[in-house]
């Protein structure tokens, strides 16, 4: 099965560059971002315009409710019917986002876990503070508390429920994952991106997001009831509720949106650093991007 990944950093355009592939080429849109999948959450994610969207078939984008638990399970059984389905009609599919552990799991299989000591483990878990969590997880999984921010609950809980369901820490097992050969017949692409512009992009993302009402998008989502939703913990939502809430200022809020997202960015390279498949594009030189494109889909 033939497909074509758009990955890497936040900010880059993929979402831009994805629909000019749309318009080249037979493309369906399989979204792998794990916060565009949520419903109502629109401009803190930067979802397509429904216009876009309407135009150019995008599967998996804000198909399921802020209630949700979601994970890469879900979105791996998911993505492989889409992908079927969308072959089936002759199209190709086109997966775009950067949540590299949901693209790995898709390609390579998910992570054998023990679901059910797992699951009674994140229950437990869950009546301990955050802090005494994210303490714990420094001295059992160092390298899954470096890549997990403070504040993600719900990731630090998933760490260390795996760690005492299996033993052994996340951060290892998905260090060793992937090395099995794929039954998907892919490209895998990142656009290249100086940092300190990446930086730039990400600032004036962010003030554009402001203008097109984040802050009155969050205040509406409170008011529905998705105060304490995941896709609420996202970045951009959780300083805006801050500010809300009479914590921070919105200067201050709007401020660590830019810094949390940089800091988010910066995770993104180092994992995509150590991808070993990735084809990097260099926009100037868009021509040879689309030809190779061309050339592996005629292969």
């Amino acid at each position: 099965m033939k497909i074509i990944i758009l990955t890497g950093p936040t900010a880059t355009g993929k979402s831009t560059l994805s629909i000019e592939l749309a318009e080249n080429f037979p493309f369906e849109i399989i979204n792998c971002d794990s916060m565009q999948v949520y419903k109502y959450f629109n401009i803190g994610t930067d979802k397509p315009h429904d216009n876009v969207i309407r135009k150019y078939p995008h599967h998996l984008l804000g198909y399921v409710e802020p209630t949700t638990d979601y994970n890469v399970k879900i979105f791996t059984k998911h993505a492989n019917k889409k992908i079927k389905e969308i072959i089936a009609r002759g199209k190709i599919p086109l997966l775009v986002g950067g949540t590299g552990l949901y693209i790995k799991c898709l390609l390579f299989g998910i992570i054998e876990e023990n679901d059910n000591k797992e699951k009674i483990l994140r229950e437990k878990l869950k009546s301990f503070e955050t802090n005494y969590l994210y303490n714990k997880l420094k001295i059992l999984d160092f390298e899954s508390f470096k890549k997990i921010n403070g504040n993600d609950r719900y990731r630090i809980v998933r760490a260390l429920s795996y760690f005492y369901a299996n033993g052994k820490p996340i951060s290892a097992m998905i260090k060793q994952h992937g090395f099995q050969k794929s039954e998907f017949n892919y490209m895998k692409f990142s656009i290249n991106f100086n940092r300190e512009l990446l930086y730039k992009k990400i600032n004036l993302r962010v003030d554009k997001m402001i203008e097109k009402g984040l802050i009155e998008e969050t205040e509406h989502l409170i008011a529905e009831g998705f105060s304490d939703t995941r896709p609420m913990k996202g970045i951009g939502y959780r300083e805006i509720k801050l500010y809300l809430n009479g914590e921070l200022s919105k200067k201050r809020a709007i401020e660590l949106i830019k810094q949390n997202s940089r800091k988010y960015a910066k995770r993104q390279i180092t994992w995509f650093k150590k991808e070993t498949d990735l084809n990097i594009i260099d926009l100037k030189n868009k021509e040879a991007f689309f030809e190779k494109v061309k050339n592996f889909l005629q292969e």
